[in-house]
């Protein structure tokens, strides 16, 4: 899809880099990066153990050291997207001396949204930080989310907001609440078709 498309932005809507290793997850979003000519954007979150398949499969399971290791992940991911020499030893990831090339071609670095679903907490300190939300909230809730995260970012410029929604549904609530983007729920859509005409000629509903 990088090298067939030219204008359309590429990117996943929550991946949780708990269960990658940084270095990889840096190395395969740069590949798109540089392959798009600078499209994608990097939707994260901790993730949840549905059913306790995460810890069935070995891998960490408590929400606050998910939690944790997204911060920190974010935090090698950034230092590794910046070109320079890493020196970093954490709780959970080690870097010991390593230049990471080529950079991505986006500057300062891969844009990063944060998914959140509660109107308080980490999550939403996590989105200010980086450049986007990515909520899972109806408007009433979404415009309360951007109060708090306008509130540690100074102000709501320059951050993305990006919602979900489903084949069919008004995206006007959202846009009105301060979603920038509407993305439809892929996993509901069976054929190009289904999805709403507006939504194929003109995209997402996205801040100008």
């Amino acid at each position: 899809m990088a090298l067939r498309t030219g204008r359309i932005v590429l990117g996943s809507r929550v991946t949780p880099p708990a269960r990658r290793r940084p270095h990889d997850l840096a190395r395969q979003a740069v590949s798109v990066d540089r392959l798009s000519g600078g499209r994608p954007v990097l939707g994260v979150g901790p993730g949840a153990d549905t059913g306790g398949e995460l810890a069935a499969l070995g891998e960490e399971g408590d929400p606050r050291t998910r939690a944790g290791m997204l911060d920190e992940a974010l935090e090698v991911l950034c230092r590794l997207w910046s070109g320079e020499r890493v020196e970093h030893r954490g709780r959970h990831y080690r870097v010991d001396g390593l230049r990471f090339v080529p950079r991505p071609v986006q500057r300062p670095r891969i844009p990063v949204w944060g998914a959140a679903q509660a109107v308080k907490g980490a999550p939403l300190r996590r989105a200010a930080r980086f450049d986007g939300l990515r909520p899972e909230a109806s408007p009433g809730h979404l415009a309360r989310m951007l109060e708090v995260v306008g509130g540690h970012r100074g102000g709501p410029d320059g951050c993305d907001v990006a919602v979900c929604g489903r084949p069919g549904e008004a995206p006007e609530p959202c846009r009105r609440a301060g979603a920038t983007w509407w993305l439809l729920r892929l996993t509901e859509v069976t054929a190009v078709r289904e999805a709403s005409p507006s939504s194929r000629s003109t995209g997402p509903a996205r801040r100008s």
